[in-house]
């Protein structure tokens, strides 16, 4: 995740790709955690609802992975690969998302700024830190043989 612990809810419409309707009609369906408001009144969400609208938004892009696969689109399939894998790194710190993502390589450009990002945020004692360093390594060593 990030060092950060509070959120806007601007950032998290940007982290995830959602317009503010659909994140305050989740709050308002309650499947979000109580959040907390500030003294001005804006919402404030913590790493606790970063979590929980990860994994919501990994069954969405699961159910759009199934319809790509129906439709026989490798190309789609592979976009919504890439970013069911960066949300399991990116928002759950899940190793095995590094894991899924060492089979797409060459990464893009994209996902190696995050993934640099991730390992800097990242202790160097976690797995997770010593996962994305060993993608990274194979993806220089596949485009630098």
């Amino acid at each position: 995740m990030t060092t950060k612990t509070t959120f806007s809810p601007a950032e998290i419409c940007e982290m995830f790709g959602i317009v503010k309707t659909t994140l305050f009609r989740w709050e308002a369906d309650k499947k979000l955690s109580p959040v907390r408001r500030k003294l001005n009144k804006e919402r404030e969400y913590t790493k606790t609802h970063v979590k929980e609208i990860a994994h919501m938004h990994i069954e969405t892009l699961s159910q759009l992975y199934e319809r790509a696969a129906e439709a026989e689109d490798p190309q789609q399939m592979a976009k919504i690969h890439e970013a069911l894998t960066m949300t399991k790194i990116l928002y759950l710190d899940d190793p095995s998302g590094v894991t899924e993502l060492a089979q797409q390589i060459p990464l893009t450009d994209k996902v190696i700024q995050q993934l640099l990002k991730k390992a800097t945020e990242t202790s160097t004692n976690d797995r997770l830190f010593r996962e994305i360093i060993e993608v990274l390594h194979q993806h220089v060593n596949h485009t630098n043989p």
